[in-house]
């Protein structure tokens, strides 16, 4: 099986005759399909909490059929603090290791797309104080990282959300969640991964980074050399209040657009954490489009959720008449990430068995393709040759 190839199929019926030199096709009529597409690296999520200790390792949770094609995995590492084991700060096992990379193998076979995040926080039910040292985190981010950047896993994983500390690994409550260890937290992930993008909780965390103010991030440009130029942001309280519950500790316009710059080249999503004004498809589709959403989780919250399924798309919130009459979560289902539509295909073929072939394509998606594909195009004939 070949992951992520974007199968373009073109059926073409071209009359060649014996007198002719020259012949061309040309069609520029396609009309896009309302159809949702499941393609790599987006969608709404299915999350799977697994526990991860020196000698087990909850195995049969990676092997869960479920039919969205994005797993949210949150590794509890929890075990390997002295807050939670009572003895002292642990570094990884090796067995513990290899079961993540198992796990990884395992999802990658079945075709699905990860977001990846670990925590100290047990069962992920909200507890702080849990985490060990910093220098230990220091050496779990290295430990894990040796596997995160094999090869193989490239187009598997879409992003680590690189939280760690707090509450289900959210960058916040903990004594330890300072704004100056988040940013240490974050170098460690820069530090020791390729081509993974790193996800921090929110924008300021991704300023003290840099060392900058909003003010100087606004007139800063990140280049692709620098590690930080895959660094991006997860919405754990999405479209939940005018600052997204803490989210924009700043300017929330000012961060967005700054934000939406950035997000050109990563993912960005996460889930929602109440209802709210900034929920209305009026406030959260032009906000999707501008921050490049790709991915959210399908389980939480379930009162905006299901406030999408009850809202209907119409011509008061955008120009895409085919989907008039929608409602708002298959709209948002349906855009997520990229979505390619094949405008139009020109051929112009010669005797010599060469053409000269150009196709047109449109992504109407909210966020863009952010890994390289292969294409493939397949020629048809009317006999299904």
């Amino acid at each position: 099986i070949i992951l992520l190839i974007i199968i373009i199929i073109i059926i073409i019926v071209v009359c060649v005759k014996s007198s002719s030199d020259n012949n061309s096709f040309e069609y520029s009529d396609f009309k896009e399909s309302i159809s949702f597409k499941e393609n790599p690296d987006q969608g709404f999520y299915y999350p799977i909490v697994i526990k991860v200790t020196p000698s087990s390792f909850e195995y049969n949770k990676c092997t869960k059929a479920v039919s969205e094609r994005v797993y949210h995995l949150r590794f509890d590492i929890s075990e390997y603090s002295k807050q939670v084991n009572g003895e002292e700060d642990k570094e990884m096992t090796n067995f513990a290791l290899s079961r993540i990379d198992e796990c990884l193998e395992d999802i990658k076979y079945r075709n699905k797309s990860i977001v990846i995040r670990f925590s100290y926080d047990p069962g992920y039910n909200g507890n702080k104080n849990k985490e060990p040292s910093l220098q230990m985190i220091e050496t779990h981010i290295k430990q894990i990282s040796h596997y995160l950047n094999k090869d193989k896993f490239y187009n598997t994983i879409i992003a680590i959300e690189g939280g760690m500390l707090g509450p289900w690994g959210e960058m916040h409550s903990s004594d330890i969640a300072t704004e100056e260890n988040k940013a240490k937290v974050i170098k460690y992930w820069l530090e020791n991964t390729n081509n993974i993008p790193i996800l921090a909780r929110t924008p300021k965390a991704i300023f003290t980074y840099f060392g900058k103010s909003l003010e100087q991030m606004e007139n800063y440009d990140i280049i692709p050399q620098e590690k930080g130029y895959k660094l991006g942001l997860f919405n754990d309280c999405y479209l939940s209040s005018n600052s997204d519950v803490g989210t924009y500790l700043f300017d929330r316009e000012r961060e967005v657009n700054w934000l939406s710059k950035q997000n050109e080249h990563l993912p960005y999503g996460g889930e929602t954490c109440k209802v709210d004004n900034m929920s209305n498809l009026d406030k959260a589709i032009p906000e999707m489009y501008k921050l490049g959403l790709s991915y959210l989780n399908l389980y939480y919250n379930k009162d905006v959720i299901n406030k999408w399924k009850n809202l209907e798309y119409d011509s008061s919130l955008g120009k895409d008449s085919l989907f008039y009459g929608m409602s708002g979560f298959d709209y948002i289902k349906v855009h997520m990430g990229y979505r390619l539509v094949l405008r139009s295909i020109k051929i112009n073929y010669t005797k010599g068995d060469k053409y000269d072939l150009t196709i047109t394509i449109d992504n109407v998606g909210f966020g863009n393709v952010l890994k390289e594909k292969s294409v493939n195009i397949i020629y048809t004939s009317m006999n299904n040759n």
